[in-house]
């Protein structure tokens, strides 16, 4: 196209003007510059109100026209004007929203909805309309796009901000959208869930739009280019990046109750164009266009009943059953069309700019028709009108449910609707090249879409804290700084940046405080500032002093340290790269930094410390320049800044600090210092290792009945009975929002209240007590609590039996105290103390509080990593985990709803409204009963968040996360890693490290990749690994890798054999070892070579030194681990292998090899420990011996050993040979009794019989526990639910058709959730899984069938227990001969044995599963015999 004339050109911008000047200059209150939304007044509501979306949309045409007239120079001073229009509006906007600054302030620290700003205001006055709980006001899209719009126009040259109160009170409207990502609101449409019942929703494109407006205001000064540093705008990156991770997770998905949105085009495209990924922006186009485009406009989302003829105009709300009329009659907007005519002449889009305008051309409506709308019209006025919707006539309806698409729609009353009008206006003035994209994006944001950012290089300083570990350390070439030698830089912990950052913002005036104290991310930290000349650098969040517990654990420091890496290599967007300063102490080195000071291992580098990860390898992985994958550099500090991004901070100067100077805070004052703890308590490692001995066979009750341990009855899962969402029209609803512990949103309460009941008809909360099945829900430790008995005061190693309810024990608490010198014992008897007199009483013999003492023991614990008490007393003294709420709040946003406790104290978090750290540490406090729940949980929070952010795949299929079934699983993977009970792995995970359950977590989110779905019983085993002691290194090279054991590759075969044989009847250990580092070990089950796994091979190469323990189960034959403890290493390894021999049960045959050198450090208490297992040359080992036992724990009497002395000749072998009699040591036990009775580990009766050798078993216990569903799932439940009147678990569960699939579609969230309560009902999580695939039976068999049981309710359980009947005859029959031979009861009553024939059939490959579970819905749902 020809660029037009000059004359032509201004001809056609008259007419522009002659039109904006009709339809919205004229409606611009003179007093305000407000505009109302129309002037209409309809059934439908009152448009003449000034809402804030609708003003800034509806001043985008006239900002647009003024920039067109000023490429023209124009001379009639209509550009002025028209610029000033736009002013005018934007300022009365600000005025408006100023005038309610304390709402600003208050929702910063609440995000409470009726503390937010009002979404409309009198258009004459710019004061509220109505009350803040009689609108749904909280709608965080309509804030951010003014923010958004100020930006571009101010950039554009408008001067909208004229002194500093304004431009802090938009620094705090930053504040106000920041955290977008966990705010859930009423969003665009002003309802929040669909039905409108009040209830707000986290919107996409709230969030999208919160999103584009703080990428849009950062670095933005509000006056212009004669603006100083005081007038620039604000927003953190860390906060940029939550909004981003979490918009970009939830797409298309625009809420819980919506699938899809139509205001998502103003996400992906103009004006927010908030996604960087062209391939998601084309998904979320796609899916708009494939369910919400018709011919006249986009419909708003499905089953939208807005305006339709079938509409009760007389009630704001929708009831459930009512939401499937409006299927296919949804009305339709024409405003979508012309979001999507700007967005593809945006990217110059030729074929999408003629379709859409082809589109639009036949809806506009006729100015002559609509008069009263278009005040002062010119002559020349010939533009149509863009009417807000259509609607389909009532004579219409049937026709149209029954073919959509196919009837003639009719405008409704409300024409124009300005909003859409201005939109229309902008494309015209593109489409006529009046206007360039650029004009009205002058930020470039349009090119987000197509940009590519590079990956950044992450320059890394490290700082020792002193002089002496600077040397320690540069003796192995790792160069580091101290804080002297990087001055005059200031080096200060991440608070120090948080506490003066709380004064950006603050206006005495508008009483406003700025920045609200949370922590600063890494993006944040990774930048240097400036201020007043000084140049200031920050250590990394997981660094400060603050910081939870787990950040003591070296191996989990260094996990911590390589994620944050790969975080800022993936979403650092700053110039210049980022810069991590890192500041080590001693403390962070743990047991290594010990064996770093031995002279002989510094100099010699051995294979142990190479095994042996630590920082300083993850120092040498720095020298190198790359960890991980990522590109890395280090170097000093001032080798740095030129490359770094050099933040200012001058805007502080401005604003004095309430407290101290700036630099005094930035400077984090003396928090880098090292803390001198006041010691009064006694502490002795060999009473505390004794007392872990006591505390392991003790029952000593330390309030800790009901813990998620789960060794108690599982009760009432009692769900939330008080509705925390915000009902509207109430105004004592703030105090519902405001309580402490509503953390569910207004989603839990429409789930779990009284319209449940609607759902589950007959169902009362009671109703959750009937557990639907016996199995694991009974007392484990009944036995136990029967030899509890009472200790003395003061005896070394035992623990007095106190009377919680008896005030007289405190006198004797307390001289007990006096008397200890064990950890655990101090624990215990300061927790007693507490329980009764609180943190503040004074203990006389100490002259300090029960808190001091509390606090001494934890840091003493903590750094001894005596992790069990560690977590006893941070749950006692209630401490929390810095980034616990951003954690949690990352798997909210993401849709992943977390339940803390069990039973009548489980409580469910939905949503991170009202969700602040008091609020959480009172829920998970309050609602878990042992003192290490609490600190297990927020562990297991934090790292689930940080899965989430770095591994989403993980989550595939998982809707909710309920910790106590986490933890379940997890007692479960060590119960089959060590072949032990649950009381005993509970135990164990209780002292595993933060690092150990760290990686226990990832297991259970990632092992159910280890079973081939295709070929199960053939299939490849998963990867053996070595303990949860020994090795962590292992997982650390290899992240892939899970650290809790697992059986050898040849367990499966060798056990399928078994299984037909019947149990395995001898074992024959053969030994051999001599000097150069030979070692050979066999190991044959009834004859047949058992495979040493591959960690235990790795362990017999030549160059490997200490102590190898290898573990046998005694009934099964099979090799359970291989651990390795260099005792030549370090004392602490010798300490590490007496815990491991102490903590092996009765029975359990162990073979112990020497390889090389294990003496130097084999303390005389490690000897004594192997002298009980019947070794008489333990006790006399020397330097280079070889030695080699075979022993059976608890029966001296069967030790046989060889040693020979390093004088021998390299041909001498070190050899010895056993047979053990398995089926005389099994000959007086009844299998299936002890089975059935769980008097052996389950994974261990598993491994022996089940058909898949326990995989399928223990996949679908993790499967259950983790909620995780397949593909579809939710939807297919749907599709079967439509069938049958309702879906029953017992007589009184029942999940009804109507009207929940009149309510919710397929693939609403709500519905998913619905289900998931149904399901929940379930408490054996094996079978919770295989009711998940029985689900995908039924709908197969009704696909397949097209049948329709629509008065009949299916029973799932009824189904699958007459599978499981089944599957046991037919196990029966097969290992009937197999049984006999043993011993064994050829023909076990199913009865008798319930519980082992369910853990069978759970145990059936995906395939098997299918056909019995179909066999038996055919007879049972569809009364088919065959």
């Amino acid at each position: 196209m020809s660029a037009a004339s000059p004359a032509e050109t201004k001809r056609r911008l008259d007419y522009y003007y002659s039109v904006v000047s009709s339809l919205i200059l004229s409606r611009q209150s003179a007093v305000t510059g407000l505009i109302p939304a129309s002037v209409a007044v309809t059934t439908h509501g009152d448009y003449r109100d000034a809402w804030v979306r609708d003003n800034v949309y509806s001043i985008y045409c006239v900002f647009g026209l003024a920039l067109a007239y000023r490429r023209l120079d124009d001379d009639t001073g209509r550009a002025y004007e028209l610029e000033h229009s736009t002013v005018k509006c934007m300022r009365g906007l600000l005025f408006s929203m100023m005038k309610q600054a304390h709402k600003v302030e208050k929702f910063k620290h609440t995000q409470n909805p009726l503390d937010s700003l009002h979404a409309k205001y009198n258009t004459q006055s710019g004061d509220p309309v109505v009350a803040d709980w009689e609108w749904g006001h909280l709608q965080v899209d309509a804030t951010s796009i003014f923010v958004l719009a100020l930006a571009e126009m101010t950039t554009a040259g408008l001067v909208i901000v004229y002194n500093q109160d304004e431009v802090d009170f938009v620094q705090n409207l930053v504040f106000y959208i920041e955290r977008a990502y966990r705010t859930p609101d009423y969003g665009i449409w002003e309802r929040g869930n669909k039905i409108n019942h009040g209830q707000p929703e986290l919107n996409s494109s709230s969030v999208g739009m919160a999103l584009a407006a703080l990428q849009a205001i950062n670095g933005v000064n509000l006056y212009g280019a004669r603006g100083g540093a005081g007038s620039v705008v604000h927003a953190y990156p860390d906060e940029i990046t939550r909004n981003f991770m979490t918009l970009v997770s939830a797409l298309p998905r625009e809420s819980n109750s919506k699938e899809v949105d139509a205001a998502l085009l103003s996400v992906v495209g103009w004006p927010a164009f908030a996604v960087n990924d062209q391939e998601l922006v084309n998904l979320t186009k796609n899916e708009i266009r494939e369910k919400l485009q018709g011919k006249y406009g986009c419909k708003r989302f499905l089953r939208d009943g807005h305006q339709t003829v079938l509409e009760d105009n007389s009630r704001l709300h929708y009831e459930p059953h009512e939401l499937r009329r409006f299927e296919n009659i949804e009305s339709e907007w024409p405003l979508f069309f012309t979001y999507s005519l700007i967005d593809a002449l945006f990217v110059d889009d030729t074929k999408s700019v003629t379709e859409y305008s082809e589109l639009l051309k036949p809806l506009l409506v006729s100015s002559s028709s609509h008069e009263d709308e278009v005040e002062t019209k010119p002559d020349d006025f010939q533009m149509g009108l863009v009417p807000e919707l259509f609607i389909v006539p009532h004579n219409s309806i049937e026709a149209e449910k029954q073919t959509p698409g196919s009837q003639k729609r009719v405008p409704g009353e409300n024409v124009p609707l300005v909003w859409a009008q201005s939109l229309y206006i902008i494309s015209l003035l593109l489409m006529d090249r009046l206007l360039h994209p650029s004009d009205i994006d002058p930020l470039g944001r349009r090119l987000i879409p197509s940009s590519q950012t590079p990956v950044p290089t992450v320059q890394v300083v490290l700082l020792s804290d002193s002089p002496q570990l600077q040397a320690l350390l540069a003796t192995f070439g790792l160069p580091t700084q101290t804080l002297a030698e990087v001055q005059p830089v200031t080096v200060a912990p991440p608070s120090a940046l948080r506490d003066a950052l709380t004064n950006l913002g603050r206006n005495a005036k508008l009483g406003l405080t700025g920045r609200v104290g949370r922590p600063m991310g890494a993006l944040s930290t990774s930048r240097l500032y400036r201020c007043q000349g000084r140049l200031y650098c920050f250590l990394p969040h997981f660094l400060d002093r603050e910081e939870f517990y787990m950040v003591s654990d070296e191996s989990y420091l260094l996990n911590v340290f390589e994620s944050t890496l790969g975080f800022l290599r993936n979403y650092w967007t700053g110039v210049g790269r980022p810069t991590m300063v890192v500041l080590l102490n001693e403390s962070m080195f743990g047991p290594s930094l010990s064996a770093l000071r031995n002279r002989e291992i510094i100099k010699a580098r051995d294979s142990r410390l190479k095994e042996k990860r630590t920082l300083l390898d993850l120092g040498m992985q720095l020298k190198e320049g790359a960890v991980n994958g990522v590109k890395v550099r280090l170097g000093r500090l001032h080798e740095m800044i030129p490359t770094s991004q050099v933040e200012s901070l001058d805007f502080l100067t401005s604003k004095a600090p309430e407290k101290g100077d700036l630099h005094t805070i930035l400077s984090g004052g003396n928090r880098l210092g090292s803390r001198i703890l006041p010691t009064r308590l006694n502490l002795s490692s060999r009473a505390t290792e004794e007392g872990r001995r006591v505390r392991k066979k003790s029952t000593f009750v330390r309030i800790r009945e009901g813990s998620i341990g789960g060794f108690v009855s599982p009760t009432t899962p009692l769900l939330p009975s008080t509705p925390f969402g915000l009902p509207i029209g109430s105004p004592t609803s703030a105090t519902s929002i405001s309580t402490p512990l509503a953390l569910a949103s207004s989603l839990s309460s429409s789930i779990y209240g009284a319209k449940m009941q609607s759902y589950f008809d007959g169902v009362s909360v009671k109703a959750f007590a009937e557990p639907t099945s016996s199995e694991e829900v009974e007392p484990k430790n009944g036995d136990a609590e029967k030899k509890r008995k009472p200790r003395s005061p003061g005896t070394p190693g035992l623990v007095q039996t106190f009377d919680v309810n008896d005030l007289r024990s405190i006198s004797d608490a307390a001289k007990a105290l006096t008397g200890t010198s064990d950890l655990h014992e101090q624990a215990d008897l300061l927790q007693y103390i507490f329980s009764l007199k609180g943190k503040d009483f004074i203990v006389e013999a100490f002259h300090a509080s029960v808190g001091q003492l509390l606090e001494e023991v934890y840091i003493k614990a903590r750094d001894r990593r005596i992790w069990d008490v560690v977590r006893q007393t941070a749950g006692v003294l209630s401490k929390m985990v810095n980034s616990l709420t951003s954690n949690l709040t990352d798997l909210l946003v993401r849709k992943i709803p977390v339940s803390v406790g069990f039973g009548n104290k489980e409580f469910l978090i939905t949503s991170s409204m009202n969700l602040n750290p008091d609020s959480l540490r009172e829920a998970i406090f309050t609602h878990t009963s042992d003192a290490r729940d609490g600190p297990l949980v927020e562990e297991l929070i934090t790292y689930l968040g940080g899965f989430i952010r770095s591994d989403p795949v993980w989550f595939t299929g998982i809707f909710r996360l309920r910790t106590f079934y986490l933890v379940a699983a997890m007692r479960d993977e060590i119960s089959r890693s060590y072949g032990c009970l649950e009381e005993d792995a509970h135990r164990r995970l209780m002292e595993s490290s933060p690092f150990e359950i760290f990686t226990l977590v990832r297991q259970v989110l990632t092992a159910h990749q280890e079973v081939d779905p295709i070929s199960p019983s053939t299939g490849s085993s998963p990867s053996p690994v070595r303990g949860l002691r020994s090795h962590v290194s292992a997982v650390q090279e290899a992240s892939s890798i899970p650290l809790i054991r697992t059986p050898s590759p040849s367990l499966p075969l060798n056990i399928a054999k078994a299984g037909r044989k019947g149990l395995p009847s001898k074992l024959t250990i053969s030994v051999q070892s001599a000097h150069g580092g030979f070692v050979n070990v066999h190991i044959a089950v009834d004859g047949r070579p058992e495979v040493l796994p591959d960690g235990v091979l790795a362990l017999l190469t030549p160059g490997t030194r200490g102590i190898l323990v290898i573990t046998i189960d005694f009934i099964s034959g099979t090799i359970e681990d291989g651990l390795l403890f260099d005792t030549h290493f370090a004392a602490t390894e010798s300490g590490e292998l007496m815990k491991h021999l102490r903590d092996l049960d009765d029975g359990k045959i162990i073979l112990v090899v020497t390889l090389d050198e294990v003496c130097q450090n084999l303390t005389p208490v490690a000897r004594r420990e192997l002298a009980k297992l019947g070794s008489r040359n333990a006790a006399n080992l020397r330097p280079m011996d070889r030695w080699v036992m075979v022993a059976q724990v608890g029966n001296p009497s069967e030790c046989v050993e060889h040693t020979i002395g390093a004088g021998f000749q390299e041909k001498h072998l070190c050899a010895i040979e056993k047979t053990v009699d398995l089926a005389g040591r099994r000959k007086d036990l009844d299998f299936l009794a002890m089975a059935e009775k769980e008097e052996i580990a389950k994974s261990t009766v598993m491994a022996i019989v089940g058909p898949c050798q326990g995989r399928w078993y223990r996949r679908r216990r993790l499967d259950g526990a983790l909620n995780r569903v397949p593909e579809k799932f939710y939807s297919k439940c749907w599709a079967v639910l439509n069938r049958v009147r309702g879906l029953s678990l017992t007589s009184d569960k029942i999940l009804y058709r109507d009207p929940l699939t009149s309510e919710k579609t397929p693939e609403e969230f709500n519905f998913a959730l619905v289900i998931e309560t149904f399901l929940d009902f379930i408490l054996n999580i094996g079978e919770r899984a295989t009711a998940v695939e029985l689900l995908s039976v039924l709908h197969h068999i009704f696909e397949s069938k097209e049948v329709n049981l629509g008065d009949d309710i299916v029973d799932l359980l009824d189904v699958i227990s007459d599978a499981t009947r089944s599957y046991w005859k037919t196990w029966v029959e097969e290992f009937g001969e197999s049984l006999a031979q043993s011993g064994e009861d050829s023909s076990p009553d199913f009865n008798a044995h319930s519980r082992l024939a369910r853990r069978l059939f759970f145990d059936l490959d995906s395939e098997r599963m299918k056909a019995f579970l179909t066999a038996s819905a055919n007879k049972v749902v569809f009364k088919q015999d065959k």
